[in-house]
């Protein structure tokens, strides 16, 4: 029987328990979503939830009470625009959905997420139509990613070209073929 046992150690001491819950609820509160063991979900929900409550009346007190709880600005001020989000639900702020087991320790995995969609920040705008031949790339990122590879392609060009007229051979051998040809065996 777990009588008066709220707290769920996870098997860490008390400082380590603090920062995972920590970077939980900031994780969290900067992309609505989270995946991780059932354990750890069951754990931080009342946490995240507490918080929600508390973000729902926006004053300098709560504010600085989320801050203390979550030791980041930028996840206090998340938590503030979820507590608008939430302002007539009297609790029940996050939906437990479970996933597949992890394949390298099979633990039960489970998506924490928002039950109503949080607009956290600017939403990413990207155009509806087409890409073609002459209209530039859909997201800002494409661009960046593929001037990244032609960049990385153009070194690997120049360092094959120096390759090239130092006549050096790309391949290593190994110490086992140096010693054969050393000793003259085949």
């Amino acid at each position: 029987m777990l009588k008066r046992k709220s707290l769920r150690k996870l098997n860490r001491d008390t400082d380590a328990r603090k920062r995972l819950f920590r970077q939980l609820i900031k994780s969290m509160a900067a992309k609505g979503q989270l995946v991780t063991s059932l354990a750890k979900a069951k754990a931080v929900r009342p946490q995240i939830e507490k918080l929600v409550t508390r973000a729902k009346n926006n004053s300098l007190a709560n504010l600085r009470r989320l801050i203390a709880a979550t030791g980041d600005m930028t996840t206090a001020q998340n938590l503030l625009k979820a507590g608008e989000v939430f302002k007539n639900r009297p609790g029940g702020y996050t939906r437990l959905i479970r996933l597949a087991r992890r394949a390298g320790d099979a633990s039960e995995q489970v998506r924490l997420e928002w039950v109503e969609p949080v607009m956290i920040g600017k939403p990413i705008k990207r155009e509806i139509a087409p890409a073609t031949k002459n209209s530039g790339p859909l997201h800002p990122s494409d661009s960046e990613a593929a001037k990244a590879k032609e960049k990385a392609a153009q070194k690997t060009k120049k360092i094959e070209k120096k390759e090239k007229i130092k006549g050096k051979n790309t391949k290593v051998k190994s110490s086992t073929t140096r010693r054969k040809a050393k000793s003259g065996k085949s």
